[in-house]
């Protein structure tokens, strides 16, 4: 038996597509219900806050608190600044001071 056949199988590729849509409509849901910031680790603010206003460098990943690594707080992050330089274009108001 070939170990890729289960994975090719129509039934588990029409599995995996109806995951993934169900996955990116709650996504947009949950963008275009919530108005305001959300955030449920207060813990990490720090080190997302220190990548979205120093940015990314070997001293802020040196100064990186929380256990977990730094990678995801430095998508975290490049989202704060992308979302900051929209809301900021469209609002026609000076850039946010993360800090």
């Amino acid at each position: 038996m070939n170990a890729g056949t289960n994975a090719e199988s129509p039934t588990v590729r029409r599995l995996v597509l109806v995951v993934l849509i169900l996955n990116a409509f709650s996504s947009v849901l949950f963008i275009t219900a919530v108005k305001r910031p959300v955030y449920d680790d207060p813990n990490n603010l720090p080190d997302v806050h220190r990548y979205a206003r120093e940015g990314v460098s070997p001293e802020t990943i040196r100064l990186h608190r929380n256990p977990t690594g730094p990678t995801s707080f430095i998508w975290m992050a490049a989202a704060v600044r992308i979302l900051a330089e929209t809301s900021c274009a469209m609002h026609a108001s000076p850039p946010l001071q993360v800090g």
